[in-house]
């Protein structure tokens, strides 16, 4: 039976690799692949279960993740969101931050599809009931997400006093672990830089926009992409600012950092689509953007993303 676990567990690494090294042209296959590893990992546990045997190397969690990321990378809503709320479902009952983690995984797969009514209508969680062990993390996040919610619903006001809720918080996290690394520094930094930088964006204060930014976009690189634990995303939002501010050499040069770490995918098209309509390469641009929707055509309910 071990020898089952093991060959699973082969498989799985096997998936996960070939979809972090591949992702647009493997992404829907590993998708079907992991979703399918959740089945046999629940018969696995059930036979188990009848012969009276502990369960041991479970790997929902793993399959979950990948399963999430797949799905959101393809614009499918509805898989990506219910996916996210069995992990939360799942592992939200941990400790500190891993269980912060687990519940901030809805929030993310609506941020990253840019669904802003939908995080403004998504119920805020209760306060963890006690500072320093990691659970502030799910409190940045949400901050963090409505805060962007609010600055692209035009709120201004309402997204600076979010980012003042983010401030407010992140030196909680300072000491805070998750899977034995210190990850919530990081992720509670770059959420605070990606706030205030997309908030700067909005006041036209380019500059200063481009400095969080890129700061962020370094700090979402440190956390690694497999896959990606806040979905990906924070070296095109540098992007997008570059060409707002009118830096396109620049810009080029972030989009091409974030196809090599993420692959392909419809974010980088339309970036790429931008760049070429703000160069005057009209048939390049409407070559990015037929590629975007292609890569977008599973999508459900949800439109194709902005920069």
């Amino acid at each position: 039976m071990a020898g089952v676990a093991n060959l699973a567990q082969a498989r799985a690494w096997a998936a996960a690799r070939a979809l972090a090294s591949h992702p647009e042209k493997s992404r829907r296959a590993h998708r079907d692949r992991f979703s399918a590893s959740l089945t046999v990992q629940k018969r696995f546990d059930a036979l188990l279960q009848a012969q009276g045997v502990e369960r041991s190397g479970r790997w929902d969690g793993h399959h979950l993740h990948f399963l999430w990321y797949a799905a959101l990378m393809e614009g499918r809503s509805s898989l990506s969101l219910q996916t996210a709320r069995d992990y939360a479902q799942r592992f939200g009952k941990a400790s500190g931050s891993a269980g912060a983690y687990a519940q901030l995984l809805p929030w993310v797969s609506l941020v990253r599809l840019q669904r802003w009514d939908a995080v403004l209508a998504e119920p805020v969680p209760a306060a963890p009931a006690g500072p320093g062990q990691g659970a502030e993390l799910l409190q940045v996040y949400v901050a963090h997400a409505r805060g962007l919610a609010q600055l692209h619903t035009g709120q201004l006001a309402l997204a600076k006093a979010e980012l003042a809720t983010v401030e407010r918080l992140q030196p909680l996290l300072k000491d805070a672990t998750l899977w034995g690394e210190k990850k919530p520094p990081k992720m509670a930094t770059l959420l605070q830089t990606s706030l205030a930088g997309a908030i700067a964006r909005a006041e036209g204060r380019h500059e200063a926009a481009i400095a969080l930014l890129r700061q962020a976009a370094d700090l979402d690189d440190e956390l690694g992409n497999d896959p990606p634990m806040l979905g990906g995303g924070a070296r095109l939002t540098l992007a997008g600012a570059l060409l707002a501010a009118g830096q396109l050499d620049e810009a080029e040069r972030e989009i091409q950092e974030a196809q090599r770490l993420n692959g392909p995918s419809t974010w980088v098209h339309l970036a790429l689509a931008q760049l070429a309509e703000r160069r005057g390469a009209q048939d390049e641009g409407s070559r990015q953007v037929a590629l975007a929707k292609a890569a977008w055509r599973a999508a459900d309910g949800a439109e194709l993303p902005r920069l």
